[in-house]
Order: C-alpha cells, then structure tokens, then sequence
C-alpha cells in the first residue's frame, strides 16, 4: 500500500507539474490598443517590404483589420474591416495564449534558405509578447525537436481557426465585412536610377525622406493617383524617379511605422 500510495504521489505531482499554457489575464479595452497581430513576411522581401500590412489585427474595442495578400497587389491594398464582441476579443487572446504565443514557446528554426518569418504580437496585462516564428507550416523537419514540433502543431491549429473566423466563433462576430476606413497613409519612396516612371506623384517633393505620411486633402489626392495602379508603378516627383509602397495606418498609428524609418 506504501509503494501504491507512492506512486499516486508521484503520478499526481506529474500532472501539476506539467507545463499549461499562461492566461490571458486582461487583454487591451480600448479602442485603439492591439491586442493580437499576426504579420506574415517573405523571406526575400522587396524593399519597404517590412511596411506590409499585417495578416490580421484585432483592438481592444472589437475591432478586426484583416488583409488577405492577392497575386497581382494594387499599389494601395484593400483590407476589410469587422466587429467582435468583447467575449470574441478575449476568445482570440486566450486561444493565441493556448497556442504559446504569450509565453516565449521555443518553436525551432528548420534550417531553410530565405524562410518566411510570421510575426504574432499578442499583448496581456498590458505586457506586449513578440514571437517570431519562422517558416511556421514547416512541421515535422529533421532538425525540430518533438517539442518543437508539437508547438508548431497547436500553433498550426490556431492559424487554421484564424482563416474561419465565422465557424470558429460564431455570434462572436458580426458577420460580412466592410473596406476598412482610415486617415492616414504611409508612402515609403525609394529612388530608382535609369527607369521611366509610369505616374505622377501627387504632391511635393519626395527627397526629404524615406517614408512621409499624408492625412486630411493630401491623402484624398494620393488615394485618388494610387488606387488604379498597380504596386509595380513606377512615380515621378520632380526630375527623380521613386518606388512607393503604400500602406495604411491602422488604430493607433500616427506615422511612418519604425521599419520605415
């Protein structure tokens, strides 16, 4: 009976001991704090490529911005907007929570020339948590461990619900979705030597900076030049010629995001 008794000691200490993934304790409330971003990244990227919009961005408020990459990008891209209630927005923080996105979760490099890199902020108790997660579909290479593996499957699962939000959560969200609106627009110009600009940059000169930000009538004139076009036009400002990349400000930005910078 000693030794029994033991074992149900030990067998019970094992379960509490093992590793349970950290609550959310009190997500973001207001309107423009984010409480989870998910920001996808090509291995290769273009330049002002770290100005693409993120994946997926949900605030405090109920507030969903999404933006679903096309094979042929407009110049300016074309995110959608919804709402959660406050039950959704806990729901998506806790189950990021589940999927290890709060707690640091070592989830392995595969050793993969110019891997994508998925960027997931999730932000509790008003502590942000940053996880790059590189090549995150890759599951089961050879040089992954089994717990990395295994953290790369729940991670994988919480992505997968992300893409069907409405069967995930149902009367969480409104259903349909809307253009996203917006104020402000970041335009990161990088000059281009010897090639033949195709459009007419709207407003001043361009040679000031790397990434200006227009509001108000200016971003009405930039909307109007950039909308038709497509990302791979080339602008005139001046005498020079540049490459833009264009990218709405979402809640809580004011200007030029810091990789512009």
């Amino acid at each position: 009976m000693r030794l029994f008794g033991a074992l149900v000691a030990v067998l019970l200490l094992a379960g509490a001991c093992k590793s349970t993934p950290a609550p959310v304790v009190a997500p973001p409330s207001g309107t423009h704090e984010i409480v989870f971003q998910m920001q996808e990244l090509g291995g290769l990227l273009p330049p002002g490529g770290r100005l693409k919009m993120p994946r997926i961005s949900i605030y405090g408020g109920g507030l969903l911005v999404a933006h679903a990459p096309s094979a042929e990008p407009p110049a300016v891209p074309r995110a959608t907007q919804r709402r959660l209630t406050l039950a959704g927005v806990r729901k998506v923080a806790q189950a990021a929570a589940d999927a290890g996105l709060s707690a640091g979760t070592d989830f392995g490099t595969p050793q993969i020339t110019d891997a994508p890199v998925t960027v997931f902020t999730l932000v509790s108790d008003g502590k942000p948590q940053v996880t790059n997660v590189i090549a995150p579909n890759v599951a089961g290479a050879g040089d992954l461990t089994g717990a990395q593996v295994a953290a790369r499957d729940r991670l994988r699962a919480f992505t997968k619900q992300l893409a069907d939000l409405d069967s995930w959560l149902g009367k969480e969200i409104a259903a349909g979705s809307e253009p996203y609106t917006y104020t402000a627009m970041a335009v990161f110009a990088m000059p281009q030597e010897g090639s033949a600009a195709t459009r007419d940059w709207p407003l001043g000169d361009l040679s000031a900076g790397t990434c200006v930000t227009v509001t108000g009538p200016e971003l009405d004139k930039v909307r109007g030049a950039a909308e038709p076009t497509s990302s791979r036009d080339l602008w005139r400002a001046g005498d020079s010629t540049y490459f833009l990349v264009f990218r709405p400000l979402l809640p809580g930005e004011t200007q030029c995001p810091l990789q512009a910078r």
